[in-house]
């Protein structure tokens, strides 16, 4: 596949070589874990490890795991099959993924557990790491940071004052 080709595109004989082209070339994946009250984790997985491991990666994470829920993406609202990777889901190379409590579960009042590492809006890192660099491992790191709920509307890197640089208004 060209630069700029749509994946709509692309011959069926050859889609099979682009999607392992694709396998190859994001190795990790990173989730964004977001719950109903806005609380977020998040982790990185393998490209080729299944939705199931990212739901245990949320009852690690819940002051009580007995709770049922679903995991979907939006949008349109997708349910996630537990059985399937998350790169045939097309989570890669990032993605956000949503907690849904489902019938007979009630929300909780103490959503995570306690000793969590808890990074804010300002704490985050300005570029991320690759998996293999921060952690020395072969394997992905599963350990998941809570974010705090609250948006500021600036990402971590940007500066508060004035316009982005690519901004030109009225300048030729």
């Amino acid at each position: 596949a060209k630069k700029g080709t749509l994946i709509s595109d692309i011959p069926p004989l050859e889609m099979e070589k682009y999607l392992a082209k694709q396998a190859a070339k994001y190795e990790t994946v990173k989730i964004r874990i977001v719950f109903q009250d806005r609380q977020e984790l998040e982790a990185l997985f393998g490209v080729k490890e299944k939705v199931k491991a990212i739901e245990q990666t949320i009852r690690d994470c819940l002051a009580d795991d007995s709770l049922s829920f679903q995991l979907f993406i939006t949008p349109p609202k997708r349910v996630l099959p537990l059985t399937s990777t998350l790169f045939t889901e097309k989570l890669y190379p990032a993605a956000r993924v949503h907690v849904e409590w489902t019938q007979g579960s009630s929300h909780p009042k103490t959503l995570l557990r306690s000793g969590l590492p808890f990074v804010t809006e300002d704490e985050k890192p300005k570029q991320p790491q690759k998996a293999k660099e921060a952690h020395h491992t072969k394997e992905p790191s599963k350990a998941p940071q809570a974010s705090g709920n609250s948006k500021t509307g600036t990402s971590a890197g940007a500066k508060t004052g004035g316009a982005p640089k690519w901004f030109m208004a009225g300048r030729k």
